[in-house]
């Protein structure tokens, strides 16, 4: 009786032994997988940083360009502006001096 208890007792330990092999080659396994992941994310985080990055950048190149075109804009309305200001003036000078405001009874008509 007793050599069937070792026995069984034996091959108790040699079944509980395969199931340990068995869990630690698993937990081997999801620790690879675990590496692996955290590989993979912090790859995504850099991507995703560079990503921002550029965005960002393109976001402040759209501003100054938008900023540049609306100081273009006020440069060129002011350039009109004045141009236009010269013009009126030149014309107020040409009708103010011209002969026939000079005379009264032209002024009425």
């Amino acid at each position: 009786k007793q050599w069937y208890q070792r026995r069984v007792r034996g091959r108790e330990r040699a079944r509980m032994r395969e199931q340990l092999g068995i869990q630690n080659e698993v937990i081997s396994k999801l620790y690879t997988r675990l590496n692996q992941l955290e590989e993979e994310q912090a790859e995504s985080s850099k991507i995703l940083n560079t990503v921002m990055q550029s965005s960002l950048l393109q976001s402040q190149i759209e501003t100054r360009k938008q900023a540049k075109l609306d100081q273009n804009l006020a440069s060129d309305v002011a350039s009109v502006k004045r141009k236009f200001d010269n013009l009126k003036s030149s014309i107020h000078e040409e009708t103010y001096h011209h002969p026939c405001t000079m005379m009264p009874s032209l002024r009425r008509q």
